[in-house]
């Protein structure tokens, strides 16, 4: 027996059972007298440390039917008689029966028949309240308030962002133009290098086409005749030279 595991449960579920009833018994004598629709603090720890306590038992049963089932399956190992398990199988069931007719009754229709009265009662207290009536339109003003002026401020930040977007896209569109603008003078400039270019070219070939011709000439030169050439030719270069530079 000293190794039977029901034992080391059922000394606590007792236990535990005894403080569920102490503290149903209270809860029926503050019932009465407690406002359920604002119920003191004492009230309401009373309920919870009740409804903690039924759901402990409600595990400790669940071991002890274990217990139970563990014994069952080893009869010669423990030793017991058919009679001592039905009395186990009997406290738990007759714990279990007491632990769910305290929860039911902390929900039941006693409890919601008060709680019901409690509600009606503190309603009409209040539509009986001039300054809670008050209080209400006050506040409902103040949300009305609150709800316009925010609406307001949205109202203002979209503009602003409006007119800061409509100011990006004119600052956009300047730049587009002067990108534009810059770019038709680049080419402007570049047709006129290359313009220029061909001139040089060009003026170079006649150059040298002359000074080819005025070094055949100071070959051929023999007379006087051939002098007044050379000079003509040497006139000519400066012609084309002047005109070069004046292109």
């Amino acid at each position: 027996m000293s190794d039977d595991p029901f034992f080391a449960v059922k000394d606590d579920v007792e236990r535990v059972t005894r403080q569920v009833l102490e503290q149903r018994a209270q809860w029926n004598k503050l019932l009465g007298i407690t406002d359920l629709a604002n119920p003191t603090p004492h009230f309401t720890d009373l309920v919870n440390e009740l409804q903690n306590n039924i759901e402990t038992i409600e595990y400790d049963l669940q071991d002890l039917e274990e217990t139970i089932v563990i014994v069952e399956a080893n009869p010669h190992k423990f030793r017991l008689a058919p009679g001592e398990l039905a009395a186990r199988r009997s406290f738990v069931a007759n714990t279990r029966a007491v632990i769910q007719e305290t929860r039911a009754e902390l929900s039941g229709p006693k409890y919601q028949s008060k709680l019901a009265a409690d509600k009606r009662k503190a309603l009409t207290q209040a539509a009986k309240s001039p300054g809670l009536l008050a209080r209400e339109a006050n506040q409902r003003a103040t949300n009305e308030r609150v709800l316009a002026e925010g609406g307001q401020d949205l109202q203002q930040i979209v503009k602003t962002q409006d007119l800061t977007l409509e100011k990006i896209s004119s600052t956009v569109q300047n730049l587009r133009i002067v990108a534009e603008a810059i770019g038709e003078e680049v080419d402007l400039h570049n047709r006129m290098l290359d313009d220029l270019e061909a001139d040089v070219e060009n003026t170079t070939n006649r150059i040298n086409h002359t000074m080819s011709s005025m070094t055949k000439v100071f070959k051929d030169a023999k007379s006087n005749k051939s002098m007044l050439v050379i000079a003509c030719l040497i006139i000519t270069i400066i012609i084309l030279a002047i005109l070069a530079v004046a292109l």
